[in-house]
């Protein structure tokens, strides 16, 4: 991330139905990694929505088991 602050990170499903929130709280900037346990989720295509400072940004996952 560009800037440390308050970051939001989401699972949603392909309706926008939220699934897991992965992180919730503040980061420094800079590089981070986190993970996300779906073995009890079927395949299919998934949203991660990154929530920082009042912009957002969203990508397309694809799960395949």
């Amino acid at each position: 991330i560009a800037w440390s602050g308050v970051i939001r990170v989401d699972i949603l499903d392909i309706s926008g139905n939220h699934i897991k929130t992965l992180h919730s709280g503040f980061l420094k900037f800079g590089s981070h990694e986190l993970s996300w346990n779906a073995e009890s989720m079927p395949s299919g295509l998934y949203f991660v929505s990154l929530w920082a400072g009042g912009n957002s940004l969203t990508s397309k996952v694809v799960l395949l088991k």
